[in-house]
């Protein structure tokens, strides 16, 4: 399954003090294990290059996709948008076919433009 998620969200930290955007990912990517039993974290959350113009974090999580069988691979990045949201990609592909994909993914995350808080 190759698949590219994009979502504008409530920052899961938003008002807090502790707020960071890498404690905002650290949440999110934990959100989406939760709601992905058969994957796990493989590359932990890491600074990582700016994102639509912002400082970003990703995080890698592979698993074995319970439709297809196959190896999965999921790329989470995330930035903060304004005080209280955040925007976030996860790039999905077939663990096998990444290296083929590697360069499309990239550009699609380096296409991002996000308009003003």
């Amino acid at each position: 399954i190759y698949d590219v998620i994009v979502q504008v969200a409530p920052d899961p930290l938003a008002g807090r003090p502790e707020r960071t955007i890498e404690a905002s990912t650290r949440l999110i990517v934990e959100q989406v294990l939760k709601r992905n039993a058969h994957q796990a974290l493989k590359e932990p959350v890491s600074a990582d290059r700016p994102l639509g113009g912002a400082p970003a974090y990703r995080a890698l999580i592979v698993g074995i996709s319970p439709v297809t069988g196959r190896g999965e691979r999921a790329e989470i990045v995330v930035r903060q948008k304004g005080d209280t949201e955040v925007f976030y990609l996860v790039l999905v592909s077939p663990a096998d076919d990444y290296t083929l994909l590697e360069a499309p993914l990239r550009q699609l995350r380096d296409s991002v433009r996000i308009p003003g808080r």
